[in-house]
């Protein structure tokens, strides 16, 4: 949704709308029930979000069982390459942690852990402040093993 939503340029508040009005079955019931507690599509904390909200009512928790058993056994293919790994890894941790509420090291350690391990090394001694900047950190590497 929120790749439609840049692509169209629709601010924060039109997500909301547009995604309210083509709820159906189920998760229209399911906003009936609660929409006077939500305001947003997303970014507000989990019990105002409709995004959150939708996820926790109609994710089962052996889907979400899979989705954790996936992230914690994500690792780097040998022909995969540094940005297919890190979209993978990402889209996974996104799934397993909705609000946010890991610690940025612990994600790191995660993503370190599934990488090839000689990079892994050299990017855990880089000590990256986050995963955008661990991706970042990997990406200059394999530049820099491309030009020698």
């Amino acid at each position: 949704m929120e790749r439609v939503a840049e692509a169209n340029n629709w601010r924060t508040a039109q997500i909301y709308t547009i995604v309210v009005a083509y709820l159906k079955g189920a998760a229209a019931n399911y906003y009936e029930e609660k929409c006077a507690n939500i305001n947003v599509w997303t970014n507000g904390n989990a019990s105002n979000n409709l995004k959150d909200l939708l996820m926790a009512q109609f994710t089962s928790n052996s889907t979400k069982n899979i989705w954790y058993s996936d992230y914690l056994n994500c690792q780097q293919g040998t022909m995969e390459s540094v940005k297919e790994y890190s979209n993978r890894f990402k889209k996974l941790q996104k799934k397993v942690n909705l609000n946010n509420g890991t610690p940025a090291a612990n994600t790191i350690r995660q993503f370190l852990s599934g990488l090839n391990p000689v990079i892994a090394l050299m990017v855990y001694a880089s000590g990256p402040e986050n995963l955008t900047a661990a991706v970042e950190i990997v990406k200059s590497i394999k530049a820099g093993y491309k030009i020698i």
